[in-house]
């Protein structure tokens, strides 16, 4: 691919240095290293591989160098990949901007690339109700198997990102309304979660072994069966999940399978779509409706409901 930017040769380091560092600090945690490699590879591109994400100058970037950009990312990655790339662009772009490297005309030409048209098959699955079911009947009575237990109920019924839950505290979960507060969502955003009567014996359960103690609401839980008052890492939700389900044999599923199952359940349940939106803590409703896994029964259901009578 040619050289998009001819000037980034001579490129000052710092002002790029400075967007990537603004744009990834307003990120979750957890996302950072994602868009950091994103941000990599449309630095690679745009130079010719001549240039880190910290040594361009995203302030150069004009429409005529994203939308080059987009259509050679089409190219090379899946629809979802290079979305996600673009999305970083955007990101960064908008951080150049801020930081007055960018004037507002050149910032909004600039993010004006489209996204890739996406023809593939949503990806995931949602759990179906007697495999959550039989996956918590499964777990041991024992202090790791009740702590596994509410993992998979705080997945599942409240819809909470892997990230997020691994840095919910005590005071997070208020018993006395059910109230689950994340303060740390994705893009900084804060949110309260309803929970539902399952949710909270389950939650109730795990506080028991665990204590009353301030500090990480889930707790690692050794061989030995003491609770240790330590933050879980996001590796270890993946590890009990699957455990979780390898007991029993389940199919196998990803932590972010337990959140399209929670969003599937809520809009199957009739809730209202914005309802769902805030829930899921999503910033646009397109994105949560691509939570729904309901499928051709939903489908079938609802065309059959419309009866003309004939």
């Amino acid at each position: 691919m040619s050289t998009l930017l001819a000037s980034s040769r001579d490129a000052i380091a710092a002002p790029g240095a400075q967007a990537v560092t603004a744009y990834l600090d307003s990120l979750a945690e957890g996302s950072r290293r994602t868009m950091r490699n994103a941000l990599e590879i449309v630095a690679s591109l745009a130079s010719d591989s001549r240039i880190t994400a910290d040594g361009l100058d995203w302030s150069e970037m004009r429409y005529s160098h994203t939308s080059q950009l987009g259509a050679e990312l089409g190219k090379r990655y899946a629809a979802n990949t290079a979305n996600k790339i673009l999305s970083a662009l955007r990101g960064v772009l908008k951080a150049s901007f801020l930081l007055g490297q960018m004037t507002a005309e050149d910032y909004h030409r600039a993010i004006m690339v489209k996204n890739i048209e996406v023809t593939t098959l949503p990806a995931g699955r949602a759990l179906a109700t007697s495999e959550i079911v039989t996956m918590a009947q499964g777990c041991p009575a024992t202090p790791c198997g009740i702590r596994d237990r509410a993992l998979l109920a705080l997945a599942v019924l409240s819809g909470v990102r892997r990230d997020e839950l691994v840095n919910l505290d005590m005071e997070d979960y208020d018993p006395e309304t059910g109230v689950l507060t994340v303060k740390s969502g994705k893009g900084n955003k804060a949110r309260e979660i309803r929970t539902s009567p399952e949710l909270r014996r389950e939650l109730e359960a795990w506080i028991t072994v665990r204590g009353l103690e301030p500090g990480p609401l889930m707790l690692p839980v050794p061989k030995g069966g003491t609770v240790v008052m330590r933050r879980l890492n996001a590796q270890t939700v993946l590890t009990a999940l699957e455990r979780t389900g390898k007991r029993v044999g389940a199919r196998d599923f990803s932590p972010h399978d337990c959140r399209r199952t929670y969003a599937t359940n809520l809009f199957d349940s009739g809730a209202d779509g914005l309802i769902v939106q805030t829930l899921m803590g999503h910033s646009k409703l397109d994105t949560t409706k691509r939570y729904d896994r309901r499928g051709d029964a939903a489908a079938q259901k609802a065309v059959d409901l419309v009866e003309l009578g004939l």
